[in-house]
């Protein structure tokens, strides 16, 4: 699965996305995710960031899927202020989730 975010990224979109993600998963039987947000403009505190895997993690077992089996790499820019924080707080929070800037090496790492 593939997802382009462009624009500025809010917390009501974060909500969203984590929504149609798990649809997403759900429907095509498809755990490896590439999440591409070097086009868009991430407006979310740090407490958003936090919460918000909090609910992907409630959302996830309340519609029966594994974490440990879903499999995310999202490509940032060089210069993404909170791109290690999001890292960190989803690998605290038993995701499987890495950060990249080449997209090739996502994609590698996905299918590894």
């Amino acid at each position: 699965l593939e997802v382009n975010i462009e624009g500025d990224y809010v917390v009501d979109e974060a909500k969203q996305l984590i929504l149609e993600t798990l649809n997403m998963i759900k429907e095509y039987d498809c755990y490896r995710i590439l999440i591409d947000v070097r086009n868009a403009e991430i407006k979310l505190s740090n407490w958003e960031m936090y919460s918000t895997s909090l609910e992907f993690s409630e959302a996830a077992m309340a519609a029966d899927l594994l974490l440990l089996k879903t499999k995310r790499a999202i490509v940032v820019t060089e210069d993404s202020k909170s791109a290690e924080y999001v890292e960190t707080i989803f690998v605290k929070r038993g995701h499987r989730v890495k950060l990249f800037q080449d997209v090739d090496e996502a994609k590698k790492w996905l299918l590894q």
